[in-house]
Order: C-alpha cells, then structure tokens, then sequence
C-alpha cells in the first residue's frame, strides 16, 4: 500500500472522499488486509479523540469574549507608542538612506553588469607551440627539454655541473 492509497483511505474514514473515489477505496478496503488494518486502526484513533477530548469552554459568554476582544483591539489601535526625539530622527534617516541606497544599488549594478558585458576581452596566454629561447652567461650550465604531445606539456631539465 503505498502513501497515496493511505490517504484516500484516512480521508474516506474521515468522510471527507469525493462521491467517485468512495466506492474504488471501499472495494479497496475489502479485498486488501493491510488497507482494512489501516481503516480499523484509523477509526479507532477517531473514536479515541472523540470520546477523550475535552471540551473547552470560555469563562464568559461568546458574546463577552468577542466584544471584550474588540475593545481591546481598538483601544491599541488609538495609541500610538511616543518616540524619543533621538530615536525619531534616526528612523527618518534610516527611511531616507533606505529611498536613496535602493535605487543606487540597482543603478550600480546595472552599470557593474554593462562593464562586463562590455568590457575587451583578454588575449588568452600562450600556447605550447610559442617557446621562448633563454640565453644565460654561464657556460657550464646545461639543460635537456621533452615535450609530450599526449601529455600537452614539455618538461625542461636544467643541470648545473
């Protein structure tokens, strides 16, 4: 039985299945043990949490609670929380900062993107072929050079005697 099925089963003891899968999960339900183990141990924790769960009841009316709630609700909403002056001034310049940094970021951007999308590209280095000839004044220095093309590199040996 796979997830989906356990669903449609938790949803069908729940009463919750449309009117066209109610029949397939109950056929479901008949001929498949493990999904009429999945359905009895569902009903079960229903009638569970049915039968145990308390029943919560407010200490007032409905009516109270709600008309209390909506009281408190505009008597918050008439304050308004006093600012120290200090603190006024830096909220106002932390908006303004805010209205300016915004755009010019975005500007700064846009122009950082048109550098690079304009910017001359770099001659790549040289490649294996373009060997450069070192001459050095001394005269007992020698020197042995391999280049393997599989490899795509080339090895020199330098030996001072």
């Amino acid at each position: 039985m796979n997830l989906k099925q356990q669903f449609e089963i938790q949803a069908w003891v729940d009463g919750e299945l449309p009117w066209w899968k109610r029949r397939r999960v109950a056929r479901l339900i008949e001929s498949d043990p493990e999904a009429r183990a999945e359905a009895e141990a569902l009903r079960k924790i229903q009638t569970l949490v049915r039968e145990e769960e308390a029943a919560r009841k407010l200490p007032v009316s409905l009516e109270r609670y709600w008309a209390e709630l909506d009281a408190k609700i505009d008597r918050l909403q008439g304050e308004r929380p006093r600012l120290d002056p200090g603190e006024a001034l830096m909220d106002w310049v932390r908006l303004r900062w805010r209205r300016l940094l915004a755009p010019a970021a975005a500007v700064g951007a846009a122009l950082a993107l048109a550098w690079l999308a304009l910017a001359p590209r770099t001659q790549p280095p040289p490649q294996a072929d373009s060997y450069v000839e070192v001459e050095t004044p001394l005269d007992d220095l020698g020197s042995f050079t391999f280049y393997s093309e599989a490899e795509g590199m080339t090895v020199v040996w330098v030996d001072a005697y």
